[in-house]
């Protein structure tokens, strides 16, 4: 059990981040990245679904303007698991735990702009038919069964 406790305490004067716990913390990460791009696609469908939305990515209007949902949510699942893929294959590397840094980061500000977007639409109704109609084709919807 010395032995144990001794590796324990070097373990701890490496800091945070030492290499070798390096795979644990991308997977631990990576669950965070997972659980923000499932709360992505579910905000981004509850809102093409009932509301409309401005989209300001050219290859997501792309696939929404062929009108599924189903089409919407494999390509969003399918970049999710190529990306997580890749990142797990490469946990024991520095460039993956950066590259998972990264990817946490741009999902934790996109939820924050989810939140700001939401309270945005909860204020705006009259205005909404302005943006229908004058917004460079951003709004996209997705209508129940077109």
């Amino acid at each position: 059990m010395a032995g144990t406790g001794e590796s324990l305490l070097a373990h701890l004067r490496k800091g945070l981040f030492c290499p070798s716990c390096r795979s644990q913390r991308v997977l631990i990460i990576l669950v965070g990245v997972v659980l923000m791009s499932l709360g992505d696609l579910y905000m981004t469908l509850q809102y093409l679904l009932h509301f409309g939305m401005l989209e300001s990515n050219p290859l997501a209007r792309a696939m929404i303007s062929h009108g599924s949902p189903w089409l919407l949510a494999a390509w969003k699942l399918c970049t999710l698991m190529l990306a997580v893929g890749i990142l797990v294959f490469a946990r024991r590397r520095l460039s993956a735990e950066l590259g998972t840094i990264f990817c946490c980061g741009v999902m934790a500000w996109l939820t924050v702009r989810w939140i700001n977007y939401s309270d945005q639409m909860a204020e705006t109704t009259r205005d909404q038919q302005t943006l229908v109609n004058f917004d460079e084709g951003r709004w996209v919807t997705l209508a129940p069964g077109g």
